[in-house]
């Protein structure tokens, strides 16, 4: 896959049932309350210096100081990344967020859309090497390495959640 010259598109809404209730299935387990519970601490650790830091300054946007950094924090703990590649995230979303009215914008998009697939691709073979308590772990264990489609749905589920959850 990493060489594939490939944009996953949103698998979920692409597919009726039973593909579709397969999918879900995949990952319905990181969405059940109790695990939505599990991220007010961590929603509330990266909340509160990020308020604290506004307080200081004036004339802030929320939008540009927590509205972008909150979700992918929470997006990034439920994918188990690391905690410092928030920013590599905010990066690449950055271009997902261009409207695509002209050839550039159009090419940052697709940019952006190529960086995310080669990030989740790493993610994944890294969680197939060291599994975690992550979304992409239980993600990556349940779907065969061998499976090809399975794989390619497997990054396009995890770029569904990062995209939608953005």
């Amino acid at each position: 896959m990493p060489g594939r010259d490939f944009v996953p598109p949103s698998v979920l809404d692409t597919v009726d049932p039973p593909e579709h209730t397969r999918l879900r299935a995949l990952v319905q387990p990181a969405f059940t309350s109790h695990r939505i519970d599990a991220l007010v601490d961590r929603i509330e650790t990266v909340v509160a210096p990020l308020i604290d830091e506004l307080a200081e300054t004036p004339g802030w946007d929320v939008i540009s100081r927590i509205a972008y950094r909150l979700p992918l924090a929470v997006i990034g703990d439920m994918l188990g990344t690391q905690r410092d590649v928030e920013v590599e995230l905010m990066r690449i979303t950055a271009g997902l967020l261009a409207e695509d009215t002209d050839e550039h914008s159009f090419m940052a998009h697709r940019t952006a859309l190529h960086s995310l697939r080669d990030y989740l691709v790493e993610l994944i073979a890294e969680k197939r090497r060291q599994p975690g308590l992550g979304l992409t772990s239980a993600l990556a264990q349940a779907v065969p390495t061998t499976d090809e489609v399975a794989g390619y749905e497997l990054v396009s589920l995890l770029v569904n959640i990062v995209v939608a959850g953005y």
